[in-house]
């Protein structure tokens, strides 16, 4: 058997529906927290996230290395404070 080892993200966020988003709400639907038994609202989103990122006590010179398989929708509280 020949398993291929390209990189197939770019085609699997293309049959998703989405290339790129940049508002929480674009990120949370490629994700698929916007419907079914997963879903949440921002309001929701944004209080859980913040309580993720006061847990963690990070600071400008804090490094996050976030390693899953989503958008990024975990990291948006972090966009305009916190790590670089």
């Amino acid at each position: 058997m020949n398993i291929s080892t390209d990189n197939k993200w770019h085609e699997v966020w293309t049959r998703k529906g989405t290339e790129s988003g940049d508002s929480l709400e674009d990120l949370m639907k490629a994700d698929g927290f916007d419907t079914g038994t997963g879903a949440i609202s921002v309001d929701d989103w944004m209080k859980t996230s913040a309580d993720i990122k006061n847990r963690l006590e990070t600071d400008k010179a804090s490094k996050i290395l976030e390693v899953g398989c989503g958008a990024g929708a975990m990291l948006y509280t972090f966009r305009n404070s916190g790590p670089e």
